[in-house]
């Protein structure tokens, strides 16, 4: 059974996808390291900063979310591969993930906006966590979910900073050119 975090869950601000995150990742840690037990906080970290590779957490909730990411990312590789006209098995060693998670990069790769793209991504990623967390209420699971959606948002939060528009407008140009190159 998880542990149970009573004050700490219903302490958290609430978030909702395409929110401004209420602090950052580094603070949601050291909140996490004084309030967690050690092997929970330990778990929490290794997700949310992929340190420590000699630890193997023990919490199935963990796995699950990690074996999702993979599946996301395979098919994501897989997706670049074949639109590439490469073989997909040249980059992965293996491949087998839910059609869901295929027909969301499809319908991102027809958006033409790299931002909505991402958008689209990670809504789905979003609404992911939040399955995945039915039938939980103030437990650690609560916690590992909530960290995963501030990742989101912070990571939107600087795609949507003045730096994180320079960089679309880069990759905007570049893409702009391998287009018109395709095209000659």
């Amino acid at each position: 059974m998880s542990n149970l975090y009573y004050y700490f869950v219903s302490s958290l601000p609430m978030i909702h996808f395409g929110d401004k995150p209420p602090m950052s990742i580094e603070d949601f840690l050291r909140n996490c390291q004084r309030l967690l037990s050690r092997d929970d906080y330990a778990c929490i970290e290794k997700l949310l900063t992929k340190s420590n590779p000699n630890y193997i957490p023990k919490n199935a909730f963990y796995h699950k979310c990690v074996k999702f990411e993979h599946c996301f990312r395979t098919e994501l590789t897989c997706f670049r591969a074949d639109r590439a006209g490469k073989d997909p098995m040249d980059f992965v060693s293996e491949r087998e993930c839910n059609p869901f998670i295929i027909d969301v990069i499809a319908q991102a790769a027809e958006e033409e906006n790299l931002l909505e793209a991402e958008r689209i991504l990670d809504r789905y990623k979003w609404q992911v966590l939040d399955d995945l967390l039915q039938g939980h209420h103030l437990d650690f699971e609560c916690i590992l979910v909530y960290g995963l959606k501030l990742q989101i948002l912070e990571r939107h939060n600087k795609i949507n900073s003045l730096e994180g528009e320079k960089k679309y407008k880069e990759l905007r140009k570049k893409h702009i050119k391998e287009e018109l190159v395709g095209l000659i």
